[in-house]
This record gives C-alpha cells, structure tokens and sequence, in this order.
C-alpha cells in the first residue's frame, strides 16, 4: 500500500483469521520534496522491488522487498522521465512511465540486479496519459 500524501510503503500480511495488519513500513525516500505525492506501485518482475511514482518530483522510488515483505529498503530515488508520473508498468527490462503533464510515456531501462531504472531511453508522445496496461 502506498500513501499519497505522507510518501509512504507498507506491506500487508493477513492472520490465519484473515485479518489484515501492517507488517512493515517504509519512507518511499528521505529525499522526497514537500508537495510530492505518491501514486501508482509496481513490481519488478522477479518480485525484489517495489516502484512507487512520486509526483511533484517528478521522480520513481525503488524500495527493495525482503523475505515476505517484512523487510522493506528504501534504496533509490530516480527521474522519471516525464512530468507527473501518474502510472507505470514493468514490462520485460523496462519501465514504462505515464508523464501526465508532459503528454508523453517514457522507457526506463531496468538494471535487474539493483534494481534500480536508468534514464529514459526512449519517449513516446500521448495525449494526458494516465493508466498504462501491457500487453501479453
């Protein structure tokens, strides 16, 4: 679960009643600027990662996940690539990024083993977008 206003992560875990509690929590970033908000979380595809869009920034936060979620790290915050990264999606080695304000979607090259997106390697213009689905 991400947290718009305060930047946030949590994991939930539910008991063998089903009852849901938080099991971890996490800063997307100590480096996130007042007025930013969060939107949109996506995994990597091997599960170690967790990407959260930071609008204001304009930036991603890469939080690395261990064990069953119950050790969340913050490890990274990225440009995005666009302005007001509102969604985005991994797709293979790439992170596709919606840049609402600046009428485009960006593709981020993923480093599997850090885990953390390089630069926008490629642009696509759009028209606001602000939900993004790959594929199959």
């Amino acid at each position: 679960m991400v947290t718009e206003l305060s930047n946030e992560l949590y994991a939930l875990a539910h008991d063998a009643s089903g009852q849901w509690r938080v099991v971890a929590g996490v800063a997307l970033s100590p480096g996130a600027l007042a007025g930013d908000a969060a939107a949109e979380l996506a995994f990597s595809r091997d599960g170690r990662f967790v990407y959260a869009g930071l609008r204001g920034s304009n930036t991603i936060a890469v939080v690395e996940v261990r064990g069953d979620g119950a050790q969340l790290r913050s490890i990274a915050l990225v440009d995005s690539g666009v302005d007001w990264p509102r969604h985005h999606v991994v797709v293979r080695d790439t992170l596709l990024v919606a840049g609402q304000r600046s009428v485009e979607i960006a593709a981020l090259t993923l480093d599997e083993r850090t885990g953390v997106p390089g630069r926008a390697r490629r642009r696509v213009d759009a028209p606001s977008p602000t939900c993004l689905l790959a594929a199959s």
